[in-house]
């Protein structure tokens, strides 16, 4: 098994993990989230990666999970929680136009 091919295995489990865990409403939004981003432009994600901490959060949060596969707490940084708030300031629109859809 290649070091992509773990990371990802890595990574889909520890989502699996994180949205069993979610309650309807919240489940029903990061659906939501999962498809915008699916069909969302390079330039959309790029935006998103360049909202001050949020890249170093990723890959932070990234590091985290990989090397403790078996967690199911996701960073809980204070750097995190910022970047999320920001993430979700700049997504307002987006869950609004998938509401009315």
């Amino acid at each position: 098994m290649t070091a992509d091919v773990f990371k990802q295995n890595t990574l889909l489990e520890a989502a699996y993990k994180h949205l069993n865990q979610l309650s309807y409403e919240k489940l029903q939004l990061a659906v939501a989230l999962l498809s915008h981003l699916q069909v969302a432009s390079e330039d959309e994600l790029s935006k998103l990666l360049n909202i001050p901490g949020f890249a170093a959060a990723l890959h932070k949060t990234e590091n985290q999970e990989l090397e403790n596969s078996n967690s199911t707490q996701i960073a809980d940084s204070e750097e995190v929680w910022e970047a999320y708030l920001e993430i979700e300031k700049q997504w307002e629109e987006v869950f609004y136009r998938l509401a009315d859809s």
